[in-house]
């Protein structure tokens, strides 16, 4: 790792104050608004100009998934016991507040960077993780596994600083399931109960 990359992965701060950054590439941590006081994390890749290239997401996908005629589309908000899925959907419309600039650097730094959260997408979809939204308002315990929980580990995958970014934000209760390394070996799953009849066979 160059010291250009390690400086492009450890950057954080408004994308307003990153207009000095090489090439202006950058990778952002966004949030939309889901109910009140909670949100729902992504990534967002931002070209020179300013136009989003591409967005990370973390998604509920029904367990009836029709993968062949894609007859289920995936939600930010989801139910529980439907499919925790990763992917690449430019799916916010509209300009919604930005948490932080959590890298910059050239187009060949970030593409490095945004790659592993690629693969840590495909990762997380290899799984065929249930999807838990909350356990109660404002929650952080318990076995939430949601979009947040996805947000939070293609982080640690590209090794971004989003943690310090929410922190400074002062967000952190309004990501829930925030904080839990879903592809970390000794990470605990939630697992539902039987009523919710999810069949991991049909995982997409």
């Amino acid at each position: 790792m160059t010291d250009k990359t390690r400086q492009a992965q450890t950057l954080y701060g408004r994308p307003d104050q990153m207009n000095g950054a090489p090439d202006g590439w950058r990778i952002e941590l966004r949030r939309d608004h889901i109910l009140a006081g909670q949100y729902h994390a992504y990534l967002r890749l931002v070209d020179a100009r300013g136009n989003t290239v591409g967005e990370l997401h973390g998604f509920a996908q029904d367990t009836k998934f029709d993968k062949e005629n894609n007859h289920s589309i995936p939600t930010a908000k989801g139910v529980d016991g439907s499919f925790l899925v990763a992917r690449q959907d430019k799916f916010i419309k509209g300009e919604l507040d930005p948490v932080a600039t959590v890298a910059a650097g050239s187009k060949e730094e970030i593409a490095k960077i945004w790659q592993r959260g690629v693969e840590a997408a495909d990762a997380i979809n290899e799984k065929g993780l249930p999807y838990k939204a909350t356990d109660g308002p404002r929650d952080l315990g318990g076995e939430i596994q949601n979009s947040n929980s996805v947000a939070y580990t293609l982080g640690q995958a590209m090794g971004l600083p989003l943690d310090g970014a929410v922190e400074d934000a002062g967000l952190r209760r309004a990501f829930p399931g925030w904080g839990r390394n879903i592809l970390d070996p000794n990470y605990q799953p939630y697992i539902p109960p039987p009523q919710f009849g999810q069949d991991a066979s049909r995982a997409p």
